[in-house]
Formats: structure tokens, sequence, C-alpha cells
């Protein structure tokens, strides 16, 4: 199960209905500040994208007010501001894509910690 901003609260709770089956994982990024995610091996929780602290995560408001109103007056850098909540209101740092060192690492590492596959699993059809 995978979740961004808002949608990590609807994933944390299918994590926790379903907290008994040993086959549901869960990558949870940019969850909501009011929101805690209920810690697990079999989640992952990302809240900053290693280039920009996610303004939305920490609930710093004052970036967000400040990032918003630049924009609306013309002064906005993409590069400060990527990001949004609802698609609509900036929230720097608010961005989880792969292009994102850290992400696509945190995200790698759990899934192979998770899935890989071992040397006994590999069938060579090869001669």
């Amino acid at each position: 199960i995978a979740g961004e901003s808002n949608g990590t609260v609807i994933c944390n709770r299918v994590m926790d209905l379903l907290r008994q089956d040993a086959q549901v994982y869960s990558i949870q990024t940019g969850p909501p500040f009011w929101h805690q995610s209920a810690e697990s091996d079999k989640t992952l929780v990302i809240t900053d994208n290693g280039v920009v602290p996610d303004s939305f995560s920490r609930g710093d408001t004052l970036t967000i007010i400040w990032s918003n109103l630049k924009s609306l007056f013309g002064f906005d850098r993409s590069q400060e501001v990527a990001g949004a909540v609802f698609n609509s209101v900036k929230a720097p740092g608010h961005d989880y894509g792969w292009q994102y060192y850290k992400v696509d690492q945190d995200i790698t590492s759990f899934l192979e910690q998770n899935f890989a596959l071992d040397d006994s699993s590999v069938v060579n059809l090869g001669g």
C-alpha cells in the first residue's frame, strides 16, 4: 500500500486494519503534520526528500504562508516551492519524486530489505 500526503492517513488506517496480514506493507511519503504514522517494520514513512525539508510534514506554516504569498505576488522561485498540498497550496519540500536521491534510496532499500530474492529462489533457465 502506498500513500502520499493526506493519502498516508488512509494508508496508515488500512495498515492498522490489516496488521495481522504478514504480506501487507506500506510506503508513506509526506504525511501531514497533524497525523502520527504508526511505526512498524512493515511501513516506511518518509518525511524529507533530502533536498528541501517538507514544510507540510513539519507543520512549518510560516514557510507555507510565505511561499504562497511570494507566488501570489509574482516572486515565485519554482526550485524553492516544489511541492503542493491538494494541488493548490504551495508547500516547499512536499515533493517526493524519484529524482531525489534520498527518496530513491529509502524506497529501494525498503523494497530490497523486505522483498529481495535470495540466491536459493533464483531459477537458472540457461544452460
